[in-house]
Formats: C-alpha cells, sequence, structure tokens
C-alpha cells in the first residue's frame, strides 16, 4: 500500500472518479423526514452514529436516505458495507475492501483500508451488524482512529458500545390513537405506508372513510413497524380491509406472510425475528419467552417474577440487555419504568414458548405476582398510586385470566386472582368485564371454595355491576344477597358493610322504599357498634336517601350534609373499589332533592352542579351517570333550565352508552322518560 498525502490526492482516482455504491430506492420513505433531517445534522458534528431499533422497524432504508442525502458533502463519496451475508467477524475487512473501490496488498487487510483511506473524506454506511457486533464496532473503531476524514453510519440491533458513538434509536411509525377521527386517520405516517403499499397491490385502492377504522386498528394492531405493514398491506387484495383486522388479532398468521424481493431474513416477519432470537444465548432465549406471557407493559418486578431462578444469574441484566438488543421497548413515565414487547415479537416468542411446553409454569407465577399486587393496592392507604398501578395490570390481569379459565387452565388461579381483581373493575366502572369475570369465576368455583370468602366478594361485586348495566334483575338481587348472608357467616364485617350498601342502593333504585328502609336501620345497627367512621358516613349517606323517598326532608338534609362533609376531608373513603359506588356524589344528589322539595331554586342548580362537578373530577362513568340522572336532566327540566338539561341529558346518554349502562340508557331516549335514577 501506498500511503498518500494531502497533496498526492488524484481526482482521477477510482475513490474521486465514482461516488457511491448504494443500491437504487423503489419506494419513498415515510414518516422519516424530521428523522432524517436531524441525523443529517448530526453527522456534521459527530464522526459515528449507529441507528438501532427492532427488526423491520426501516433502520436500513433510513441510513441509505440520509447517505443518498449527504453523498455532495463527501469528496470521495459514500459507500455501502452490507455485512448481513458474512458470518464470521474474520470476512469483515475482507467485505470492507469489497465495498470500496480502492486495492489493498497487505496481510492486515483492516491496517491497510485504514491507510488508503487516511487522507480521504467520505462516508461508509455498515448495515446489519448485530450477528458480528463485537468484529464490527472493532473494525470500525480502528478506521475512526486510523482515517480523520472518514465518518460511519452503522445499522443495528443494538449499540456498537464504542468510544464516539451517538446511537440513534428508531423508533415506529406514528399510528393514530383508539379514539382518532375517521378523517384524520390519514395524517399518521403508518397509515400513509399501509395506503401506498396497499395501492402497489390493488390499482384502484382507495381509503374509505368506512374503512378508516380498520387501517388504524391494523397499523396499531403491528406498533407501526414498517416491515409488518408492509407484509400486511400485500394481503388486502386477499382479504380486504375488515378481513385484514381480523387477521391481525391472531397475529401468528402473520409471523409467515411473505415479502418477496427482500433479503431472506425480511422475507417474513418470522424471519426476522429468528435472525434476532439465534443471536442470543440460551437463557436470553428462555426469558425473551418467558417475557411473551405479559398481554400489556410491565415492571421489571413483575418481569423478574415471571421468570424461574437459574443459579446466581441475575434476569435483570438479561432483560435490560434485551433492550439494548431491540427485543424489549421501554415507556418511562412519571412513576414507573415499565416494559414491552411489540406485538410481532410477543406472538413469535409465545410460539416458541408453546411449542417447547413452557407456558405453564410463568403463567402462574404471574398469575400469583398480580394477585398479590391487586391485593396490596386495595389495602393501600395511597389511593391515587394504587389506582395508576391497577389500571397499568389490568391487560395482563385479562390476559392469565383467559388462560386459567381455558380449557386445560388452571381455574383456581383465575378464581384468586378475580377475587383480588374486583375493585379495580369497580373504581374504572368496568362493569361488564366484571360480570364476564366474575360470572366465570363463581362457575369455576370447588366444593372447597363455595361458601368461603371468595364466592362472598365475587357474588357481591356481581350484584353491583349487574345493577348499574342491566337493572334491578333478580340475578343482582340474589347475588348481593348471598354476599350479605356470607360475610354474616364468615363474619366479615368489611364485607357484610360493602354488600348491605350494595343492597339498599338496589331497593332505592328498584322502588321498593319499604325494604330499603328495613335494610337501612339494619345497617345502622351495625354500623354503629363497628365504630369506623367511613361506615357511619357510608350509612349516613345511604339512610338519608331513604329518608329522602319517605319525605322526611329535614332529617335527610342533615344526614346528607354530615355525610358529605366527611367524605370532602376524606377523600379516599367515598372511592367505589371498596363499596361499589361513590356516596360522596349519593349524599349530595340527595342534598340537591330535598333543596328542590323545599322550593330553594337557586341553591338546587348550585348543588347540582356541585355533584356534576364531582363527579366529573373523579372520572367515574358510574358517579357521572349516577350525578346526572338524579339531579340532571328531569330537576332542571322542572326548574325551566332547558339548555342545562339538554347539555346533562346528552352527556349521560353518551357515558351511558360508552359504559354500555343500560339502566341508565333506558331512561334517556327522550325528555319526557327521565326519571330518577340513583
Amino acid at each position: 500500500i501506498r500511503i498518500l498525502s494531502e497533496d498526492d490526492v488524484d481526482d482521477n482516482e477510482p475513490l474521486a472518479r465514482e461516488r457511491h455504491n448504494l443500491p437504487a430506492q423503489l419506494t419513498r420513505l415515510i414518516g422519516r423526514t424530521e428523522t432524517l433531517q436531524t441525523i443529517i445534522h448530526k453527522l456534521s458534528d459527530e464522526r459515528l452514529l449507529t441507528i438501532v431499533g427492532p427488526p423491520g422497524v426501516g433502520k436500513t432504508a433510513l441510513a441509505l436516505r440520509v447517505a443518498e442525502a449527504m453523498t455532495p458533502q463527501f469528496q470521495h463519496g459514500v459507500w455501502l458495507v452490507d455485512l448481513g451475508s458474512i458470518t464470521t467477524a474474520s470476512m469483515i475487512p475482507s467485505a470492507i475492501a469489497s465495498a470500496l473501490p480502492i486495492e489493498v496488498r497487505s496481510s492486515d487487510v483492516l491496517s491497510g483500508i485504514a491507510a488508503a483511506l487516511r487522507y480521504k473524506n467520505l462516508l461508509l454506511v455498515f448495515d446489519n451488524c448485530e450477528h458480528l457486533i463485537d468484529g464490527a464496532a472493532s473494525a470500525i473503531s480502528a478506521l475512526l482512529h486510523g482515517a480523520s476524514g472518514v465518518k460511519v453510519i452503522a445499522t443495528s440491533r443494538e449499540p456498537l458500545r464504542i468510544e464516539g458513538e451517538d446511537v440513534w434509536r428508531l423508533a415506529p411509525l406514528d399510528t393514530p390513537p383508539t379514539d382518532a377521527a375517521s378523517e384524520s386517520v390519514m395524517t399518521y405516517p403508518a397509515v400513509q405506508l399501509f395506503v401506498e403499499r396497499a395501492s402497489a397491490i390493488v390499482n384502484d385502492f382507495k381509503l374509505t372513510e368506512s374503512d378508516a377504522d380498520f387501517a388504524a386498528q391494523i397499523c396499531r394492531g403491528l406498533d407501526g413497524n414498517p416491515l409488518a405493514i408492509e407484509v400486511t398491506a400485500a394481503r388486502v387484495d386477499t382479504f380486504g380491509m375488515k378481513g385484514l383486522a381480523c387477521r391481525i388479532q391472531d397475529r401468528m398468521h402473520l409471523l409467515a406472510d411473505t415479502h418477496r424481493g427482500t433479503p431472506a431474513r425480511h422475507r417474513t416477519i418470522a424471519a426476522a425475528l429468528e435472525w434476532s432470537y439465534q443471536l442470543l444465548c440460551e437463557r436470553e432465549q428462555y426469558i425473551l419467552r418467558c417475557l411473551s406471557i405479559f398481554a400489556g407493559n410491565f415492571t421489571l418486578q413483575a418481569a423478574i417474577a415471571v421468570i424461574p431462578e437459574a443459579g446466581t444469574e441475575d434476569p435483570a441484566s438479561i432483560i435490560a440487555d434485551l433492550v439494548c438488543k431491540s427485543l424489549l421497548s421501554v415507556e418511562i413515565g412519571s412513576d414507573d419504568m415499565r416494559f414491552r414487547l411489540l406485538e410481532i415479537t410477543k406472538a413469535f416468542a409465545l410460539a416458541k414458548l408453546i411449542e417447547k411446553s413452557e407456558r405453564e409454569a410463568p403463567m402462574l407465577r404471574l398469575a400469583l405476582y398480580l394477585t398479590n399486587t391487586l391485593r396490596e393496592c386495595s389495602e393501600s392507604r395511597n389511593r391515587t398510586r394504587s389506582l395508576q398501578t391497577v389500571v397499568h395490570e389490568l391487560d395482563n390481569v385479562r390476559g392469565v385470566l383467559s388462560w386459567c379459565f381455558a380449557p386445560g387452565g388452571h381455574s383456581r388461579a383465575g378464581v384468586e386472582l378475580t377475587t383480588q381483581a374486583v375493585p379495580a373493575w369497580l373504581e374504572n366502572s368496568l362493569l361488564t368485564e366484571c360480570i364476564g369475570w366474575t360470572s366465570k369465576a363463581i362457575e369455576a368455583l370447588d366444593s372447597t371454595e363455595e361458601g368461603g370468602q371468595s364466592e362472598m366478594i365475587l357474588k357481591a361485586a356481581l350484584g353491583l355491576a349487574t345493577m348499574f348495566t342491566e337493572g334491578m334483575t333478580s340475578q343482582a338481587k340474589n347475588a348481593l344477597n348471598r354476599s350479605v348472608e356470607l360475610a354474616a357467616r364468615l363474619n366479615d364485617e368489611q364485607w357484610q358493610l360493602r354488600a348491605q350498601l350494595g343492597l339498599i342502593v338496589f331497593f332505592h333504585r328498584r322502588g321498593d322504599l319499604k325494604s330499603a328502609m328495613a335494610a337501612t336501620k339494619q345497617i345502622e345497627n351495625f354500623s354503629a357498634g363497628n365504630h369506623d367512621p367511613m361506615a357511619a358516613a357510608m350509612t349516613k349517606s345511604v339512610k338519608s336517601a331513604s329518608l329522602f323517598f319517605h319525605a322526611h326532608y329535614p332529617e335527610a338534609l342533615k344526614l346528607a350534609r354530615e355525610a358529605h362533609e366527611y367524605f370532602r376531608t376524606h377523600s379516599d373513603a367515598s372511592q367505589i373499589g371498596r363499596w361499589g359506588l361513590n356516596h360522596s356524589v349519593y349524599a349530595q344528589c340527595v342534598i340537591a332533592r330535598v333543596l328542590w322539595n323545599h322550593g330553594h331554586f337557586d341553591r338546587t342548580i348550585q348543588a347540582s352542579l356541585s355533584a356534576h362537578s364531582e363527579a366529573e373530577e373523579s372520572g367515574n362513568p358510574t358517579s357521572i351517570c349516577q350525578a346526572l340522572s338524579w339531579c340532571g336532566g328531569s330537576l332542571f327540566l322542572k326548574l325551566g333550565e332547558l339548555d342545562r338539561a339538554a347539555d346533562a341529558i346528552s352527556r349521560l346518554k353518551q357515558v351511558a352508552q360508552d359504559g354500555n349502562f343500560q339502566s341508565y340508557w333506558s331512561g334517556t331516549a327522550s325528555y319526557d322518560s327521565i326519571v330518577p335514577l340513583i
């Protein structure tokens, strides 16, 4: 090799005559304009930038576009070194030499290349570094140290971890949120890519308004992964939009769909994932398989909980490595750091888990972890923190319960988890879901569990949820009665109070005022010996309603105000998860109705609006319906407040429909049919 000085540079040399070896790009880059410009700007200051991301996210496509755009900036061009086809690190120097129009006559090929490039100004693109990460890192480091005019873009599923590296983690394309309007769907890059690729298959393809929601659902289900979107769009002529939307729900189908005209590792999504999977050690592969059981995102503690111990190896370190290798994504919130497997990766790893008959152990461990977590949340004094934790875990709860109650599952683990999940469903007004899971759990109770604490809690939840959704049915009444009976037998004062409170509300809503008053007297005697101020306040709340219905207005108003004052200064006391409904809003409804009957119309409006405001602030749909139905539409109509009545009816209709609360929805068909349901 002849080492050149700057004055020796000859524009007739191959490096000066040829500008690049980049392949022609056949499709446009969608949704990466800002990223493209940012990376170009970074490379004006940095010498090494590694684009990191999961399989199929578009690392190569972006790197090639950057190189293409920057070609004029480099006197000696830009050069692609594709490492995807080589199998050993010893072949890397030869791959570099083959990509460049230079001659290397040296036994140390890498040193020879560095010497040949010493006074050159060029950009090297190292594509697919992950399977030879150590060798690629070593070679790139040597070139950067030996040739100051060289800059490098690398693509890999994990960083090179060498001096001077700037890592750009490439995110999937943005997808429409679940509440996106149909007309806005096409503004999201993931949908734009889908439509463009579908149009290439079906000449007259256009995304209609009726199909926009299907497109959004498809792109969300694929996590905005460009490769997955392209593969899926190629099937639009076979399945249609609705068919594709249904197909992605079983993502196992997508793993084998073919994308022709690409490298073998990208022809199917499964091949792209297999490429990454085979680069993992055996323990890493096992942990990835275990993590596939999470239906939603998860904490590090949850991940460790599902992984059986193996010697002294720290699973947290392996989880961190899986993040670096782009097989796990990290979601950093205001509280906990949570991890997530992309949906296609999850389907791939779960298929491996099932294939190896390894699913049962981690699923049972997850069921136990979630059961304990939900129990701790229900007993916690920090209501806000507990609610956040519960909401984060609901997808995982659903996934575990689906497995537990499926044929061959573990119904006992399902019963225990369902029992602890009851407060979560009630607190978040997931009443239809509550009915579904508690019904399954009750059916799964064996002889040793019947008549025990689990049945008591499940029946109370079933009764409350049924009452607010389907109405005052015999199923709701029988379930609440059974829960009261079991609580008394088990001497469980807390649940006896909860179930009895629910039963009183049931009688109020059905108009059985005699039974309501009798049940109120029973609970009053019970709570008097309980010495619990919270129980006393809730008893005052339901008693005020019973007294109101019997036209004992002064005492009803007094008790309602005392109850509401307690809830105002003890914000955790009225939470629905523990007590079935928001007793603070309940008391305010009584106050508003008593003020109306006393002829204090201005104060009635003020009290009604206060009840609405507190219900909306709670974010709980059941509370909102409760406030709007009892001191909303019907009361505003009587007061001649027609605009407020219309707003209240519209809001009640919306919330009742969204929550599938038939007992409220049935009363919102017209102004004339509005009746007070609490």
